[in-house]
């Protein structure tokens, strides 16, 4: 039986299928801008499979990407990796299609997704099957890639068990389209304000490492006795009131969590604080667990901690970092933190968090590691650990002085975090 010719839509017609309904639009726009669906300002071209005999190989002229490349991006935003190239004989027997330059390269399968990478690329490529192209026929290239940019695909992929994304459901993802000389003025001034993003960032960071550098200094001089030199003569006292300790002697109690990992999970009655939670500016609880009562009962009944204890890393690649805990209820501890109680009147706990923090002593700390797999400090290396301590009436002028000068730096490291 014949089939039935295919009857051709006007113009008007197929302008009025590109147009998203006025109930269907997200917000408003310009009068001068409309609707359209994805689709129609271009076409999506799937990757092909990559057989590993041709994988590895640089020496050719058209390279081929896969969802590792999207890690390798220059300023532009264009893809720079050259660690797969195929040539016009194999790209023929993969039957790899070419995907024109100035393309916007997205991964399609799989966790990948959820990083949201965007790249172009400069010169005409290959794809594999774990990546998309949209190719822009209608529309400026730069304008939609920006715009890709405000779009979370994971929350596009279908629920099952490896996440994926299905052409269908980005063709009809609608899009706020200007005319095309206001599509390029919106591109400049993404750029523009971007570069003056980066360059606040770049400055931001120069100036973090440079109080970095400025903050081992103040810290090498309070721990040698030169920022409390003039209140020593001040209150007729000379260094000599230096005196070495061992930790064990001007501590109360140094112990640490459980040697055992405990299953923990986001429903239980108690917090579970590990290394990855200890910082120098305090106990990040944005990444934490927590531990049911009779685990936690456990743990704390050898770890016992409280209030205004000092926190210390004591294993993994964080090893040396100190802070104060300013948890006033209980939660349990993993063993690579180690509790220490400063003896009262021996001791002051900020003093201690800032010695500990200072390069010299994380540096004779770290020498003190042992183990080959994981290193690690054992509780006896810390009590054994040997530094030189003032008057508990100078540590605490050490601390005002510290607590002044480091202000600013953690003002500057705030505002590079945000």
């Amino acid at each position: 039986m014949a089939k039935k010719k295919q009857i051709e839509l006007t113009i008007e017609e197929k302008l009025q299928n590109a147009l998203v309904p006025k109930e269907e639009q997200p917000y408003k726009i310009p009068s001068n801008w409309c609707w359209s669906y994805w689709k129609y300002c271009g076409k999506f071209i799937a990757g092909n499979g990559f057989k590993n005999i041709y994988q590895g190989f640089t020496q050719y002229d058209i390279p081929y990407y896969k969802v590792g490349s999207l890690k390798f991006c220059d300023e532009g935003n264009y893809l720079i990796d050259e660690t797969n190239t195929i040539n016009e004989e194999i790209r023929t027997k993969l039957k790899a299609v070419k995907i024109p330059v100035n393309s916007i390269i997205f991964a399609k399968i799989g966790e990948a997704i959820k990083l949201n990478r965007r790249c172009l690329n400069k010169i005409e490529c290959c794809i594999d099957n774990n990546l998309m192209a949209f190719i822009s026929e209608k529309y400026f290239y730069k304008y939609i890639f920006y715009w890709t940019k405000s779009l979370n695909f994971y929350e596009l992929t279908n629920a099952t068990t490896v996440p994926a994304l299905r052409k269908t459901d980005l063709e009809n993802i609608p899009i706020p389209l200007p005319p095309l000389n206001e599509q390029q003025r919106i591109v400049n001034r993404i750029e523009s304000l971007f570069a003056k993003l980066d360059r606040a960032k770049e400055l931001i960071e120069n100036t973090l490492a440079q109080f970095e550098q400025n903050k081992m200094a103040i810290l090498h001089k309070a721990f040698i006795g030169e920022l409390t030199a003039k209140w020593r003569k001040e209150n007729n006292i000379d260094l000599f009131s230096w005196q070495d300790y061992q930790l064990k002697d001007i501590c109360e109690k140094i112990t640490d969590g459980t040697h055992n990992s405990p299953i923990n999970t986001d429903l239980g009655d108690y917090m579970y604080i590990t290394a990855k939670n200890i910082k120098e500016e305090g106990i990040d609880l944005s990444k934490i667990t927590y531990v049911s009562s009779d685990i936690h009962e456990k743990i704390y009944a050898r770890c016992n901690v409280e209030f205004g204890d000092v926190l210390y890393i004591k294993d993994g690649a964080t090893t040396g970092i100190a802070t104060i805990n300013t948890i006033k209820e209980q939660f349990s501890l993993l063993s690579s933190v180690a509790v220490l109680k400063p003896k009262k009147n021996k001791l002051l706990a900020k003093y201690l968090v800032y010695k500990l923090n200072s390069n010299e002593v994380r540096n004779m700390m770290i020498n003190n590691m042992s183990g080959v797999a994981i290193t690690r400090l054992t509780l006896t290396k810390i009590k054994q650990a040997k530094m030189k301590f003032p008057t508990i009436e100078e540590q605490q002028e050490i601390v005002n002085i510290l607590d002044k000068l480091l202000a600013k730096y953690n003002k500057i490291k705030n505002l590079e975090q945000q």
